[in-house]
């Protein structure tokens, strides 16, 4: 499952969460993908807070629960793998290059979108729930 949840401020805007349609050889993999979604998708509200005059001058922030997916974007060293991902992978390294948007580490037991593409206990449910 790929999930996301955008926030203005303290106000969730966006919330996505879908069966991922790629198969991923990885864990590190399909949190690539899934990041990548998310970039394509905080572009998009970007252009539109834009639209609305409202300009952005720091960085997305995009939480990531795999620190090899995160050092990946920062290494020269490309690993080998399909063509489409290495074209994906290179758009976000140029992204985050750019400073447009900041890829961070996040614990998976502290990944409020869990909440959306996993079953939780009732417990980190709500924790989750109080969180967004």
């Amino acid at each position: 499952m790929i999930g996301y949840v955008f926030c203005l401020r303290t106000n969730i805007i966006l919330w996505y969460s879908r069966k991922q349609n790629s198969i991923a050889l990885s864990f590190t993999e399909i949190e690539s993908i899934a990041a990548i979604e998310a970039i394509y998708q905080s572009i998009w509200l970007i252009k539109i807070l834009f639209d609305l005059q409202k300009e952005i001058l720091d960085p997305t922030v995009i939480l990531c629960d795999n620190i090899l997916a995160i050092t990946m974007t920062k290494n020269p060293v490309f690993y080998t793998r399909p063509k489409y991902i290495e074209l994906r992978h290179h758009f976000m390294k140029d992204m985050i290059s750019k400073k447009e948007i900041q890829l961070d580490f996040i614990n998976t037991n502290d990944q409020p979108i869990d909440v959306l593409t996993k079953a939780v206990l009732a417990k980190k449910f709500q924790q989750f729930k109080e969180f967004l």
